[in-house]
């Protein structure tokens, strides 16, 4: 794949062997991702309520529509956040699929950090802020809201 790809393979850390034989199969990975949305120029990035993610080669989009903060079991491959779910509920649902792209590599945790993104509704535009800021912060968040698979 010649395209301009920046390949994002964040702390990679080893699975426990019962943690991987239970949850993921051979060719999957986990990702940990926490996206943040501000709507216009006021405010802290907490609109943010949901997001999916976009397999880049087959399509397919995984996420969830309550949690910012995300715990998910992929396969391998190589994504973009695809959507992000506005708060408040019934904002609506926005799209960005751009730059920078996850590398999910099976096998192991991937974290992606925090995600920020600048959303304008008048014009339905969307603009990354920030991405693969504090892991260590979302790593331990993760820890914090999933600690069964820790």
């Amino acid at each position: 794949m010649k395209t301009k790809i920046l390949f994002i393979i964040f702390l990679f850390l080893n699975l426990t062997s019962s943690f991987a034989e239970d949850i993921v199969e051979e060719n999957e990975g986990i990702l940990i991702i926490d996206v943040h949305a501000k709507i216009g120029t006021g405010g802290e990035f907490n609109s943010a309520y949901g997001a999916w993610l976009r397999n880049i080669k087959t399509g397919k989009t995984y996420g969830l529509a309550r949690k910012a903060l995300m715990f998910l079991v992929l396969p391998e491959g190589i994504y973009c956040v695809d959507e992000i779910e506005l708060l408040p509920r019934g904002t609506g649902t926005v799209g960005y699929c751009g730059e920078p792209y996850i590398n999910v590599v099976r096998g192991r945790l991937n974290n992606a950090g925090q995600w920020s993104f600048l959303v304008d509704l008048r014009d339905e535009t969307v603009e990354l802020k920030s991405s693969v800021l504090n892991p260590e912060k979302t790593l331990q968040d993760v820890k914090t809201a999933f600690p069964d698979f820790f």
